[in-house]
């Protein structure tokens, strides 16, 4: 009987590890895929250095002078003690309960962010395309 339960103990082991390899082999995977895509958006965008001095302007300066207005805001969002209580995730069912109720919004918002700067680069690429 002892022989059985070290053997089941042991193939859990064996089993927890390679669920824990498979984790991390998908999360290095999304990451690169990610990043792929932004180097695909970037090479893209076939920028060279005029066309990156025509499009630097007023509104590229009000953008970098907010900046350090938006980072002051958050670092102070982030210094204050929350009232928020930790929530306890058990296992995958719980998390992904929790990301597609409580996080159903900031997850798709960030989904639809994606893909309009997708087909923005895309669209201004045909528009250049298109005006050569």
């Amino acid at each position: 009987m002892v022989v059985v339960g070290i053997m089941i103990m042991v193939g859990v082991m064996v089993v927890a590890i390679f669920v824990t390899l498979m984790v991390v082999i998908i999360f290095i995977m999304i990451m690169g895929l990610f990043l792929l895509m932004i180097v695909f958006v970037i090479m893209f965008l076939n920028a060279s250095h005029d066309s990156l001095i025509k499009r630097f302007n007023l509104s590229s300066f009000l953008w970098l002078g907010s900046l350090p207005l938006l980072l002051a805001s958050i670092t102070v969002a982030l210094s204050e003690k929350s009232s928020a209580q930790p929530v306890d995730l058990g296992g995958l069912k719980e998390l992904g309960a929790e990301i597609f109720t409580k996080w159903l919004v900031p997850f798709e918002l960030i989904s639809i962010l994606l893909l309009v700067a997708l087909v923005g680069v895309i669209a201004i690429t045909h528009k250049d395309k298109n005006a050569s």
